[in-house]
């Protein structure tokens, strides 16, 4: 796994954004869309008085790779994921609302996509043990499934059935982008036997096990980043003891060097254009004035949402 010292490439300037040089972003890029799919930088300074300072600084220095974009139905652009419902209560008693399943408990998480071109994970308070950050890049799965399993990598080309809250999607797990072969999955959402035929089994099975090979993983220390392209590597987490102050924080990032999605993709990104300010989860209530496909206006959109304080919400 590569990892880079964040002070060697990154100074923080007007306004408390930061900067980086081209060909550190060419650099990046490459891992992100040709090999691995993801990176470590260690020493990011988690600094601030408040809770809202120190995200707000979070957001500041993800400009530098994207532009950020609400994660939740609560319009959250910067998630904490802890474990705070260790009464079993289902709720966030922190924020006053339903639990998000996942962020919130202490639980394991399989490996999956985000609905981002990029994930970043901002280790906070590492747990006192387990609580690993599962990666694994899908360039190196494709190659070995087309090397060594051509039947099971065919039928991952096929459409699956994922089942959502808001209905069924249908599309393959491994699909051709611009940029080459990327990945869409998501086991608990199409883990339905009745649907499923023998081969998709198998291959389902096969992929697992390639995934549980080559999966690398890492505690996320305080200041280390993680940084993940959803198109070209999965993620999940090891469980962790109920309890434990385990704290990282999650931004998600549309690409502006992102490839073009296959038109499969568009009911979870909107928009399937490279280089489009896509992907996402929005409540109703957001101002759909303030998501339009072109990145440059939702940048300005969303750094004058972080200008005004309505972009970091306040943890009591």
């Amino acid at each position: 796994m590569k990892a880079f010292n964040f002070d060697d490439f990154f100074s923080k300037g007007d306004q408390g954004y930061y900067s980086c040089n081209a060909d550190t972003i060419s650099n990046f890029e490459n891992i992100l869309y040709n090999e691995e799919g993801y990176f470590i930088l260690k020493g990011f300074p988690l600094e601030g008085s408040s809770e809202q300072e120190i995200q707000t600084n979070v957001l500041k220095w993800a400009f530098t790779l994207g532009v950020p974009l609400s994660e939740t139905i609560y319009d959250d652009f910067v998630v904490r994921l802890e474990d705070i419902d260790t009464a079993k209560t289902g709720s966030n008693k922190v924020r006053n609302r339903p639990l998000l399943v996942g962020q919130e408990n202490a639980g394991f998480i399989p490996m999956h996509n985000d609905r981002a071109d990029l994930l970043v994970l901002f280790g906070v308070t590492p747990s006192k043990r387990e609580g690993e950050t599962f990666m694994v890049s899908t360039n190196k799965i494709c190659s070995q499934l087309m090397k060594d399993y051509p039947e099971q990598f065919a039928t991952l080309r096929e459409k699956f059935s994922y089942h959502y809250p808001g209905g069924t999607l249908k599309m393959p797990i491994i699909s051709e982008s611009s940029k080459g072969l990327i990945m869409w999955y998501v086991r608990s959402r199409i883990e339905n036997k009745e649907e499923l035929s023998v081969e998709q089994m198998e291959a389902l099975n096969m992929l697992d096990k390639l995934i549980d090979e080559h999966k690398e993983g890492v505690v996320l220390q305080h200041g280390n980043i993680c940084v993940i392209n959803n198109h070209k590597a999965l993620h999940g987490r090891q469980k962790f003891p109920e309890g434990d102050d385990r704290l990282l924080y999650r931004v998600w990032l549309s690409d502006p060097r992102s490839c073009e999605l296959p038109d499969h993709y568009m009911r979870m990104f909107r928009y399937t254009k490279s280089g489009s300010y896509r992907g996402g989860v929005w409540s109703d209530e957001f101002d759909q004035e303030l998501i339009p496909s072109d990145i440059n206006m939702a940048r300005e959109n969303v750094k004058h949402l972080l200008h005004t304080d309505q972009l970091v919400k306040a943890v009591n």
